[in-house]
């Protein structure tokens, strides 16, 4: 019954991914949100 990656394992993947992927995304907005103040002023 070796399937090399378990369920579990996928999940861990995927939720190690999507944590990156927020953590990406939360410091995107930031650089652009400050950008965005920036050039506003």
């Amino acid at each position: 019954m070796e399937k090399g990656l378990t369920y579990y394992d996928l999940a861990e993947n995927d939720y190690q991914f999507l944590l990156k992927d927020w953590q990406g995304r939360k410091y995107y907005v930031c650089i652009c949100s400050g950008i965005h103040e920036n050039t506003s002023t």
